[in-house]
């Protein structure tokens, strides 16, 4: 027979198994949340420094169809150091 601690382990193990399948998706969505945040907090303080965001708009446009015309690098970058290139190539 069954004693009564045994029957209550049994659901926090699936609770666990689930959380270890479910915490990296979770971190995932919370660290691209917080990149787009502060993406957005940049774009914000630069079009307020320059006093034309339009301006900002435009060069941020040119860099974009550069970077598609001219790939900087021939190889690819590892993901570790993707962050600290301005346009992944």
């Amino acid at each position: 027979m069954r004693g009564e601690n045994e029957d209550r382990g049994g659901g926090s193990a699936i609770a666990s198994i689930a959380m270890i399948f479910l915490a990296p998706f979770a971190a995932m969505l919370i660290q691209l949340a917080v990149s787009r945040s502060r993406e957005y907090g940049a774009d914000d303080t630069g079009a307020h420094w320059t006093g034309n965001p339009y301006a900002l708009a435009s060069a941020l446009a040119k860099i974009d169809a550069y970077s598609k015309q001219r790939p900087l690098l021939a190889k690819p970058i590892d993901r570790a150091s993707l962050h600290h290139c301005a346009i992944p190539g």
